[in-house]
């Protein structure tokens, strides 16, 4: 079913200025790999963007933004400016490892890494986490501009986050369903999606982009991808240490073996939830995504690439699972999304105890507030349903027969 959203007059106005500077100015809207590169390096001064790594993803994005003429041009501007910025970011991380090599030398100890399959409680698992002092999650702002890295005294008044907020307030008013599916802001803890976007090598060029680029990364090894995930928490954490970072993403299912084989002592909770209640609540939020770059959506198109993706989400990260668990134990804790709306601190005590970590009164007391402020369904409930992604319960129970049958999940 091809779905055609209903533009506010702001956003069809602000297309049509967008296409106004492209024919007069000649370039507004071109997509071009080297003059990507010149200008990040004539904006931030630098010219070094450390290894080739970042090359290959590059010039797959470049060719799917240059034949990618069904998008809206403030779609397009919105894809260019964010290639931009990755690039920038690139390359003021590599002047700062030069310019403070000791950055590297920052241990990652025992980092919490949540991954799960999309839209089973992990956002909500990962900021309960993240208001016990001892725990740190990465905030959005500080992904989105890590240089020069955050210091304490500074972290909650950084210039950076009056920079990055007016990106998530303008998402929330062209998009104003977005908030009851998935709550943002410049001082929110998220996935490590746009920290790894900053090498090119993330998730995050999938959410809301018809792309070649998905099929590349469904089979990337990703070991490089997370040891330079790990050179960016050194340098967030360099001068702001944290005692135990807490860590997000559906993606990471794609990488165990990678993030084992760079964190060894990494504790990783699995989420679990139903796929026929996550599946089309995933499709719903990137349907949210697309309409803001493309004029009209192929529902059942999207449904079948997020079907896809989490089939692939599971089959690579239980092998990856399956050969860790060979190695050692207690390194895996599952938490099931019934459980967690049910009795949310009941969740956090398990994996305290599980994880041999402390759980202090002045946490609890945090975690108890956080659960009060933040309700399920705070910003109005999120509706969705397997039908209009053009699925049914027949497919979906088939190709996750045996994820049912392995983490003991009714159909």
């Amino acid at each position: 079913m091809i779905y055609k959203p209903k533009r506010p007059i702001i956003i069809k106005a602000a297309d049509a200025l967008v296409r106004m500077l492209d024919r007069f100015g000649g370039h507004t809207l071109s997509i071009d790999e080297e003059a990507f590169l010149r200008k990040a390096r004539k904006k931030t001064g630098l010219h070094d963007f450390g290894d080739d790594s970042f090359r290959e993803p590059l010039a797959i994005l470049c060719k799917e933004g240059q034949s990618g003429k069904s998008m809206t041009a403030l779609g397009r501007l919105m894809f260019k400016d964010n290639l931009l910025t990755r690039l920038k970011n690139r390359l003021k991380l590599e002047a700062e490892y030069k310019a403070h090599p000791e950055i590297l030398d920052q241990v990652i100890e025992k980092p919490i890494i949540i991954a799960g399959l999309a839209r089973t409680g992990s956002t909500f698992l990962q900021r309960l986490l993240a208001q016990d002092p001892a725990n740190r999650s990465p905030l959005n702002w500080e992904m989105n501009a890590p240089v020069p890295p955050p210091e304490p005294a500074s972290f909650e008044t950084d210039s950076r986050i009056n920079k990055d907020q007016p990106f998530w307030t303008l998402l929330n008013f062209f998009l104003p369903r977005f908030k009851a599916i998935h709550e943002v802001g410049a001082i929110l803890p998220d996935e490590c999606l746009s920290l790894m976007a900053n090498n090119l090598i993330s998730g995050w060029f999938v959410i809301g982009l018809d792309s070649n680029y998905l099929d590349w990364i469904l089979e990337k090894d990703l070991t490089h991808a997370y040891r330079l995930h790990k050179r960016h928490l050194q340098l967030l954490q360099w001068k702001f240490p944290p005692l135990c970072w807490v860590l997000k993403s559906p993606w990471h299912l794609l990488g165990l073996d990678a993030i084992l084989n760079v964190y060894p002592d990494a504790r990783i909770i699995q989420t679990h939830r139903s796929p026929l209640e996550a599946l089309p609540s995933c499709a719903s939020f990137m349907r949210e995504f697309r309409e803001a770059q493309y004029p009209q959506v192929d529902l059942d198109a999207l449904g079948r690439e997020w079907l896809r993706i989490f089939v692939k989400w599971f089959e690579k990260g239980i092998a990856d699972r399956d050969q860790a668990e060979k190695q050692t134990n207690g390194r895996f804790h599952d938490v099931y999304y019934t459980d967690l709306t049910a009795d949310p601190l009941a969740c956090v005590e398990k994996i305290y105890a599980d994880f041999d970590m402390k759980l202090s009164d002045d946490a609890l007391t945090r975690m108890r507030e956080y659960i009060k402020k933040n309700p399920q369904h705070k910003h109005g409930k999120h509706r969705y349903s397997l039908e209009e992604f053009g699925l049914d319960r027949e497919t979906v129970n088939r190709h996750f027969a045996p994820y049912y049958q392995r983490f003991n999940l009714t159909p």
